[in-house]
């Protein structure tokens, strides 16, 4: 995805500028250039983003079983993926820390409560971008 892209108001299920600098250090075996965490944060910071970060409890993220393998994923990344979890989780929720995003469990929303608090932010976040259209 180019930065481009990235920077743009749209809705988007996940983005490099968050999850390169958690798996580009851990992950990439190649050389390629990977997004740091300190060069994305101004780029984030003027995009003024609504972060969801869906976290479940420890016990459902360290089955691997339950990732979703995708065509591209090859043995050596899903093993890397086994091995590495725990490093993978903990930079996940440092950065959280910081982006302090809403929070959701999916697995302990039984009652719907969490989601309406992420639905409130969303709207009152678009409710914002709406009115600074409108002023100009």
């Amino acid at each position: 995805m180019s930065i481009s892209l990235m920077t743009q108001r749209i809705i988007q299920d996940r983005t490099p500028l968050i999850s390169e600098p958690v798996y580009g250090r851990i992950l990439r075996t190649d050389n390629v250039e990977y997004v740091t965490w300190p060069a994305s944060f101004p780029v984030l910071k003027k995009m003024e983003p609504v972060i969801i970060y869906c976290r479940p409890p420890l016990q459902a993220l360290g089955e691997i079983a339950s990732h979703e393998i995708k065509d591209y994923d090859t043995p050596e990344h899903v093993a890397n993926l086994i091995e590495f979890r725990s490093a993978i989780i903990y930079r996940y929720d440092k950065l959280m820390d910081i982006l302090r995003p809403s929070r959701y469990d999916f697995e302990g929303d039984t009652d719907g409560v969490a989601y309406a608090n992420i639905l409130t932010a969303c709207n009152l976040k678009l409710e914002e971008i709406k009115n600074c259209f409108s002023a100009h």
